[in-house]
């Protein structure tokens, strides 16, 4: 897995590890779950939408 370089200048609301104490591994890994979701959801939405 490729470490995640994060930007100092972007401070984004869904880094949760900045203030729960979360290291940078575990916030990647939270990252790219959320990542993976998203993929999920849009296959979903995708197949719903080619079944009408």
């Amino acid at each position: 897995m490729t470490e995640v370089k994060l930007d100092p200048d972007q401070s984004l609301p869904e880094c949760p590890y900045s203030y729960k104490g979360w290291t940078q591994y575990e916030e990647s890994i939270y990252k790219q779950a959320q990542q993976d979701m998203l993929k999920r959801n849009w296959a979903k939405i995708v197949k719903e939408k080619s079944n009408e």
